[in-house]
Protein backbone atom coordinates (compact mmCIF):
# COMPACT_ATOMS: atom_id res chain seq x y z
CA UNK A 1 0.00 0.00 0.00
CA UNK A 2 1.53 3.46 -0.70
CA UNK A 3 1.66 6.51 1.44
CA UNK A 4 -1.33 7.97 -0.47
CA UNK A 5 -3.15 5.01 0.38
CA UNK A 6 -2.73 5.51 3.86
CA UNK A 7 -4.75 8.64 4.64
CA UNK A 8 -5.20 11.65 5.43
CA UNK A 9 -2.32 12.65 4.62
CA UNK A 10 -0.32 15.76 3.87
CA UNK A 11 3.11 16.64 1.96
CA UNK A 12 6.35 17.35 3.89
CA UNK A 13 6.38 20.81 1.38
CA UNK A 14 3.16 21.74 2.58
CA UNK A 15 4.55 22.01 6.28
CA UNK A 16 6.70 24.61 5.16
CA UNK A 17 10.14 23.11 7.20
CA UNK A 18 10.95 20.22 8.92
CA UNK A 19 14.33 18.36 10.55
CA UNK A 20 15.70 15.50 9.32
CA UNK A 21 18.00 12.41 11.01
CA UNK A 22 21.30 13.37 10.00
CA UNK A 23 22.26 9.72 10.30
CA UNK A 24 19.06 8.52 8.15
CA UNK A 25 18.23 11.49 6.61
CA UNK A 26 14.37 10.46 8.08
CA UNK A 27 12.05 12.84 8.34
CA UNK A 28 11.27 13.70 12.06
CA UNK A 29 9.53 16.58 12.95
CA UNK A 30 7.66 19.59 10.85
CA UNK A 31 6.22 22.67 11.34
CA UNK A 32 2.92 22.26 12.27
CA UNK A 33 0.75 23.23 9.12
CA UNK A 34 -1.86 24.63 11.15
CA UNK A 35 -1.52 28.78 11.18
CA UNK A 36 -2.70 28.34 15.22
CA UNK A 37 -0.03 25.88 16.25
CA UNK A 38 3.56 27.79 16.72
CA UNK A 39 5.85 24.36 17.17
CA UNK A 40 7.72 22.03 15.92
CA UNK A 41 5.66 18.96 15.96
CA UNK A 42 7.06 15.31 16.21
CA UNK A 43 6.40 12.54 13.97
CA UNK A 44 5.05 9.26 15.40
CA UNK A 45 5.32 6.28 12.80
CA UNK A 46 5.19 9.00 10.27
CA UNK A 47 2.09 10.67 11.62
CA UNK A 48 2.23 14.26 13.60
CA UNK A 49 2.17 13.47 16.93
CA UNK A 50 0.12 15.34 19.90
CA UNK A 51 0.06 18.67 20.46
CA UNK A 52 -1.79 21.57 21.50
CA UNK A 53 -2.79 25.03 19.59
CA UNK A 54 -1.57 28.38 21.02
CA UNK A 55 -5.29 28.80 22.42
CA UNK A 56 -4.93 25.64 24.10
CA UNK A 57 -6.97 22.41 22.93
CA UNK A 58 -5.69 19.52 21.07
CA UNK A 59 -4.52 20.63 17.07
CA UNK A 60 -6.99 19.05 14.14
CA UNK A 61 -3.75 17.82 12.85
CA UNK A 62 -3.26 15.86 14.73
CA UNK A 63 -2.78 11.73 13.64
CA UNK A 64 -2.12 13.05 9.87
CA UNK A 65 0.40 11.18 8.07
CA UNK A 66 3.37 13.12 6.47
CA UNK A 67 4.76 11.85 3.18
CA UNK A 68 8.23 13.04 2.37
CA UNK A 69 7.86 14.35 -1.13
CA UNK A 70 11.93 15.57 -1.04
CA UNK A 71 12.28 12.65 -4.20
CA UNK A 72 10.49 11.93 -7.05
CA UNK A 73 8.91 8.55 -7.40
CA UNK A 74 10.27 8.14 -10.72
CA UNK A 75 14.13 8.63 -9.60
CA UNK A 76 13.53 7.51 -5.83
CA UNK A 77 17.65 8.03 -5.02
CA UNK A 78 17.35 11.65 -6.07
CA UNK A 79 16.92 14.42 -3.90
CA UNK A 80 14.25 17.50 -5.14
CA UNK A 81 15.51 20.37 -3.81
CA UNK A 82 13.21 22.87 -2.60
CA UNK A 83 13.57 26.45 -0.74
CA UNK A 84 12.50 24.27 2.81
CA UNK A 85 14.92 21.80 2.03
CA UNK A 86 17.38 24.25 1.38
CA UNK A 87 16.44 26.43 4.53
CA UNK A 88 17.00 23.25 6.79
CA UNK A 89 20.42 21.73 5.22
CA UNK A 90 21.72 25.58 6.07
CA UNK A 91 20.75 25.53 9.45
Amino acid sequence: MDDCERGPWILWSHCGFGKFDPHTNALVEVACPSRFCAVWVRLVDGKLADHERTDGGPCPWIGVRVVDDRTDPSKPNELIYTEALEWVRDQ
